[in-house]
């Protein structure tokens, strides 16, 4: 592997787990886009380390997982990106139950399955995504990362069915649209206290504005106030919108220093997607709404959507690619994909943001009433039916003119 194209995608490291007991730091193997990541034989040492956004699990499948963490210096400001270098801790999983240790920092205890070195490089904000494979199917596993004589909460998490199995029923959770500001976060700590195989993520897991208009109502008062590393003013004169990675980095480690939210990320696996607060309010592909544009397109904004495309790969425990080729465009990523629980349910995860066409009627289409855009409410809420249907209809038939398929200016999914 080249350097140039190690560091050209964002990497995703793989260990297979040891059954029969415990591994070396040498077990590591690698797939085609489970890149290599050279792991010296000895870590990080001492007790300056710290594991300020706890750890998190995702994408649960009968013999794998990815597990999730973010370490940095103890002096290191909890959110702010740490100076520091590249360096390499140890993740360890065990089959014996640690329920008791869940919320804490005790060493985990049992025969390790799992003890292997892991890189942490700070172009990725000293974030882990680890993938075990080798797992029994249908079985509650626990985890932890250590670095030096520091470790980090221990987690846990329950491997999917194998595939023929016929579990009687899942047990799963559903969340969505958690603001920072805003909203119920107080159903976490109910959450963390059930008995769960997973829990699905709908997207907005981050809000992208900050003093918005609808965020200064009903606030979450165990929260800060958020204050963007950059940011950009909001054309409505309230607020600002993630615009820089850094930006969008800040959102994700701050929304995860919530102990609430570190609790349910540590005792359950989690499936997520995204909707479009990970990018910009109503968005399609590059395209923000903030602004009308013009009659008959949006604002375009390929390098903010690159830096969001990144932010929620760095700090989302998923299965998935990122390649950061300046020759893709804001299309760096893709998170549709599947998991199937046995023969009793099949996850389809899709993306209905970076791929879809534009709103049949963009916000800066002409009122012919008044001679403004439309804006967003014109465009979308409150349209009479038959308008929509027409608007529709007149896009299916350019596009079947232009021989191309006659969903490509109506689909939410769009041809990939």
């Amino acid at each position: 592997m080249l350097r140039r194209q190690f560091l050209q995608y964002g990497f995703l490291t793989t260990s297979v787990a040891l059954l029969s007991g415990c591994g070396s730091s040498n077990d590591t193997q690698y797939s085609a886009n489970i890149l290599p990541n050279t792991v010296p034989d000895d870590s990080v040492t001492g007790t300056q380390w710290k594991f300020p956004q706890s750890v998190a699990s995702g994408d649960p499948k009968p013999d794998s997982i990815v597990l999730w963490t973010r370490v940095v210096p103890l002096v290191a400001d909890n959110v702010a990106s740490s100076n520091q270098g590249d360096f390499v801790i140890k993740v360890l999983v065990t089959a014996q139950d640690n329920s008791a240790l869940l919320g804490t920092n005790q060493p985990l205890a049992g025969t390790y399955v799992v003890n292997h070195n892991v890189a942490v490089q700070q172009q990725y904000d000293h974030t882990i995504r680890h993938k075990i494979t080798g797992l029994s199917a249908g079985k509650t596993w626990f985890y932890q990362f250590v670095a030096g004589d520091v470790r980090s909460n221990v987690g846990s998490f329950r491997t999917a069915p194998a595939l023929t199995d016929t579990p009687a029923q899942l047990d799963f959770a559903v969340l969505t649209c958690q603001d920072w500001s805003i909203n119920h976060w107080g159903i976490l700590q109910d959450m963390a206290a059930q008995k769960l195989d997973f829990f699905v993520h709908l997207g907005d897991y981050i809000y992208e504005t900050v003093g918005e208009s609808f965020q200064t109502e009903i606030v979450e008062k165990a929260h800060t106030t958020l204050t963007f590393p950059n940011g950009t003013a909001l054309p409505s004169g309230h607020g600002q919108y993630a615009t820089t990675l850094a930006d969008y980095r800040y959102l994700y480690k701050t929304y995860r220093t919530d102990p609430r939210l570190q609790a349910i990320h540590e005792r359950f696996a989690m499936i997520a997607i995204w909707d479009d607060h990970e990018f910009s309010d109503d968005c399609w592909g590059d395209a923000e709404t903030y602004e009308y544009g013009t009659p008959t397109d949006n604002v375009h904004q390929p390098a903010r959507r690159r830096s969001a495309n990144q932010a929620w790969f760095e700090f989302m425990p998923a299965n998935i690619l990122f390649d950061n080729s300046p020759n893709n465009g804001f299309n760096t990523i893709s998170i549709y994909r599947e998991l199937q629980f046995g023969t009793l349910a099949h996850f389809i995860m899709t993306d209905e943001r970076l791929y879809r066409s534009d709103h049949l009627i963009p916000e800066g289409a002409i009122n012919p009433a008044t001679g403004q855009p439309v804006g967003w409410v014109g465009s979308r809420y409150m349209v009479p039916e038959a308008t929509l249907l027409q608007a529709q209809q007149q896009k299916m038939d350019i596009a079947k003119k232009l021989g191309a398929d006659s969903l490509t200016y109506t689909s939410m999914l769009g041809q990939t």
